[in-house]
């Protein structure tokens, strides 16, 4: 569990600012994809709209564009599955983020001391049995260092796919 309140919010900012910068760079190849010779400069596309619509629509330019790059058949094919279990896990993550963002945070204590902090979200979930679920949880490092890891590799490898672009379209 992280000391304390200050600590978790710090933690919750830490992930909004990786999250952000994961998504620029799906819009950074999205304005390359779109413009590659940088025609008209600053690109106003891809601005707009939900990140969700930013991902699928730089997914579906990339998908485009694989056959251009010149790899053999098989690297294509690898390529293609790697980008879009990328989308898939960014999506799973954007998830995650809403849920950090949009949850109530509840204090716990014992005596007059902080012993924990509960996430809830105050969404009330339909869950398997037709009940209603409510998604909550008791924060720890846990909760936070799988997403910041997740975070990392993906950007990591985005930005990998993002550097061979720039290298075979220019």
């Amino acid at each position: 569990m992280p000391a304390d309140p200050e600590d978790v919010y710090r933690r919750i900012g830490e992930l909004v600012v990786g999250f952000q910068w994961v998504e620029n760079l799906f819009r950074q190849i999205g304005w390359f994809l779109a413009d590659p010779h940088r025609t008209v400069w600053p690109p106003k596309d891809f601005r707009t709209g939900s990140t969700s619509q930013l991902v699928h629509r730089v997914s579906k330019l990339y998908e485009e564009v694989i056959p251009q790059l010149g790899l053999p058949h098989d690297h294509e094919e690898e390529i293609r599955e790697e980008f879009s279990s990328l989308v898939k896990r960014f999506d799973l993550l954007r998830k995650q983020r809403n849920r950090f963002l949009h949850s109530a945070y509840v204090e716990l204590k014992g005596g007059e001391e902080i012993v924990g902090l509960l996430r809830a979200d105050i969404k009330l979930h339909i869950g398997d049995s037709g009940g209603s679920v409510l998604d909550s949880e008791i924060l720890s490092d846990a909760s936070f260092n799988h997403v910041a890891t997740e975070i990392g590799d993906i950007g990591f490898r985005l930005d990998i796919r993002y550097k061979e672009l720039l290298q075979r379209l220019r």
